[in-house]
């Protein structure tokens, strides 16, 4: 029984510097004293109550004797249980810990999907022209990816420039994630005026699975055809081009452990994008410049 209130007693300590609320609460209360309750209710209560008494016939001795054994045996099944989670808590959090990207210490918008979510536990939405692996910026980004689900698309989320400047869109963005449930802003970045950024987590309620959010308000520039509409896109090769500058918001969230994040992230990204959508005044653009540039 020590053995596992000290397990307890490592998950309560751990979540507490963690601040994983049913890490402490699994820790200390069911592990730490619950436990301990569980020994003194087998102790006191069924070794008194269901002791052979030689006054009973033996009908009667085999009907306590098995009722003993059955209490035992939900006692010890809910014991087991209470510990095996604990420590799956506990291994949750030093991995969650250990493994942490290291974009996170960086201060930059990663430069791609890594770890073990880069190809089943990462949603990635970049602003990244398809022409010659060209951005719209002088870094080397890799394309958008995972930005389809169930017949949905998400897009950048572009805005007039001129109305909407990277440190309003990064203040909406920050206010929107502060009303999100389980989300903490870790680390903020900026690149002069060109763009404003910060890395996040969102934290699971119960067994505490991290994953990582990136968002970045960009003032981006692109090429667009000189003087012509979204109908028109045939004659682009053939005429010169001109700059496009919007404000864009980029977005990645990707699950820190594990084979597979069940499309939360994507889930994760949508819901930033539309309350961003929502919340900024001016009218959000999907191709502004020209819907071969989107």
């Amino acid at each position: 029984m020590k053995k596992y209130i000290l397990i307890g007693l490592v998950l309560g300590i751990y979540a507490l510097v963690d601040m994983h609320v049913w890490g402490i609460v699994w820790g200390f209360l069911f592990v730490g004293l619950g436990i301990p309750a569980l020994d003194v209710l087998r102790k006191e209560y069924i070794d008194r109550n269901f002791t052979d008494d030689s006054s009973s016939n033996e009908k009667q001795r085999g009907c306590k004797l098995l009722q003993k054994r059955i209490l035992f045996f939900l006692l010890g099944t809910i014991e087991l249980i209470l510990v095996f989670i604990a420590i799956i808590m506990l291994l949750t959090r030093v991995l969650c810990t250990t493994n942490a990207p290291i974009e996170a210490t960086m201060d930059q918008f990663p430069l791609s999907c890594t770890g073990e979510g880069a190809e089943i536990g990462c949603t990635r939405l970049v602003n990244v022209l398809v022409e010659g692996n060209s951005t719209v910026t002088t870094t080397s980004l890799l394309p958008s990816h995972r930005i389809e689900y169930d017949g949905t698309e998400i897009f950048v989320p572009q805005f007039n420039s001129s109305e909407t400047s990277i440190n309003d869109l990064s203040t909406v963005v920050e206010e929107v994630i502060d009303g999100m449930p389980g989300f903490t802003i870790r680390k903020k970045f900026f690149d002069g005026s060109k763009s404003v950024g910060f890395h996040a987590t969102r934290k699971t309620n119960f067994m505490g699975f991290v994953d990582d959010i990136w968002v970045m308000s960009v003032l981006s520039d692109s090429f667009v055809p000189f003087s012509l509409g979204d109908n028109n896109m045939l004659e682009e090769v053939a005429l010169p081009k001109e700059r496009c500058q919007t404000t864009q918001l980029w977005v990645q969230g990707q699950l820190r452990m594990g084979k597979g994040d069940m499309f939360v992230n994507w889930f994760t990204v949508q819901s930033i994008v539309e309350e961003v959508h929502q919340s900024v005044s001016s009218d959000m653009m999907l191709c502004p410049c020209g819907i071969s540039n989107c």
